[in-house]
């Protein structure tokens, strides 16, 4: 008798334990939906059919305007300051082809937003049929001994943290559309690539039309971003 009366106990003990679990599993998976469709204060979509019925975009007036600036300053051979406004830089952003497509994920047009704390970019990443924001932080860091590196600091979508998996994400497509990781190069776009991926420093020094230039000093301010150059022999004298 008391084997009879204790089963149904049992039973009921675990009933009741899967209870706990399946209601533990629906807070968990709504604090993490939650999470996901959280939209920052302020933000607001950009609509992608609008976009898309724009049609192509012309290259940016805005970058041809930075480039021309950098080529006659260096042909100066003195040190100078080059501002970079941001919204020259989301006007460079909207002369590019909106939306964007990948692996069946629609991206919307981005906004960077720049302040003392560093550069914040800002988009929507559409996943059957669902509207996902993604930001991003990011610093420009002159260490020391002269290296940049272009460190970013977080990635969300929504309120979730996912920098390491962004990162390990990006590192694979980049190995996927390149055939290989970083080698050494003197690409701008390789050595800024690897700092963003693997925190890698790189030396600030650029090529502007048979002048050499080294970045000096990078500091963040509201709605713009200061870089100071200074003149170098080029090609750089190789370290012995």
């Amino acid at each position: 008798m008391d084997t009879c009366e204790k089963t149904p106990r049992k039973r009921l003990k675990k009933r009741y334990k899967l209870l706990i679990w399946l209601i533990a599993d629906v807070i968990f998976a709504g604090v993490i939906l939650a999470l996901l469709l959280y939209k920052p204060p302020g933000y607001e979509p950009v609509d992608t059919n609008a976009q898309a019925a724009e049609g192509p975009r012309q290259v940016s007036s805005y970058l041809t305007y930075l480039y021309s600036q950098m080529h006659n300053n260096a042909q100066k051979s003195e040190s100078f300051e080059i501002e970079v406004l941001e919204d020259g830089i989301n006007q460079a952003i909207a002369s590019a082809n909106w939306p964007q497509r990948s692996d069946g994920i629609v991206f919307a047009q981005p906004k960077a937003e720049f302040d003392e704390k560093g550069i914040t970019v800002t988009g929507t990443a559409n996943v059957e049929g669902i509207d996902l924001v993604v930001t991003l932080h990011g610093l420009l860091q002159l260490l020391e001994d002269g290296k940049l590196n272009v460190h970013i600091q977080t990635v969300k979508i929504g309120a979730m943290n996912i920098t390491l998996l962004a990162k390990y994400l990006a590192k694979n497509m980049y190995r996927e559309r390149f055939g290989m990781m970083y080698v050494e190069s003197t690409d701008p776009r390789v050595l800024i690539a690897a700092s963003l991926m693997d925190d890698k420093p790189f030396d600030p020094v650029f090529e502007v039309n048979d002048r050499g230039v080294r970045l000096t000093r990078a500091t963040m301010d509201q709605d713009l971003v200061r870089l100071k150059f200074d003149p170098i022999p080029w090609p750089p004298t190789p370290d012995p």
